[in-house]
């Protein structure tokens, strides 16, 4: 009986790493969002500067209108207001959203 309840706790202690180590390595590439000014668009090096920080483009990344119609990345503008959303792990953008200027920056 006592090798059993054992085994019980050994598998238990098992199951806990191994659920931690695979929340740890998805958590490394959560899709966060942050919004703020653009500062600068690099195309040649795939880089957009948003308030400072630096993220990465991918070739697929959508850029959109407020109003959800489809633009490009010829249409953005040093100043423009937007928010994105981007890998943390590698800091690569998959959306940006240009937003109306009047519009205050969410900090949260």
């Amino acid at each position: 009986m006592k090798s059993l309840q054992l085994a019980y706790y050994s598998f238990v202690k098992v199951l806990i790493l191994t659920l931690s180590v695979s929340i740890s390595a998805n958590a490394e590439t959560l899709t966060r969002q942050s919004e703020g000014l653009i500062q600068e668009i690099d195309i040649a090096n795939q880089t957009i500067t948003i308030s400072a920080y630096k993220y990465n483009l991918s070739p697929n990344t959508s850029i959109l209108t407020e109003s959800g119609s489809k633009s490009y990345l010829g249409n953005l503008n040093e100043g423009d207001k937007v928010r994105i959303k981007y890998e943390s792990k590698n800091r690569t953008v998959n959306d940006i959203t240009v937003l109306p200027i009047d519009r205050k920056i969410n900090l949260k």
